[in-house]
């Protein structure tokens, strides 16, 4: 099945010599163009960006909905379970990133 055409824009881009002769190096490498290699690069950068994004707002409807403790945290022998308990909001924006499968499994 053909890709759907694609408007692409030309950008100007300004870097100094040592790092122009190192990138034309790792091109060749992974024999890709300059561009090419900037447009992977540049759309790497911001689908982790709006993968970031979803996974926090999940994660803040997750904190604005609430968690319903239950058993066995209202048991006697949990007791101090009862005071303000601290929820790490990173790890629930890890856990509930649903682009983040790879890292899930990879552990």
């Amino acid at each position: 099945m053909p890709k759907a055409s694609v408007e692409k824009q030309n950008i100007t881009v300004s870097l100094s010599r040592e790092v122009l002769k190192k990138t034309k190096m790792l091109t060749a490498r992974r024999e890709t163009s300059i561009s090419g290699l900037l447009a992977q690069e540049i759309e790497a950068l911001v689908s982790e960006g709006e993968a970031y994004e979803r996974a926090q707002r999940q994660a803040i409807a997750l904190l604005e909905r609430g968690f319903h403790w239950e058993e066995p945290f209202t048991s006697p022998e949990k007791k101090s379970m009862s005071g303000k308990t601290f929820v790490d909001t990173n790890v629930l924006i890890y856990a509930y990133d649903i682009d983040a499968n790879e890292k899930h499994q990879a552990q």
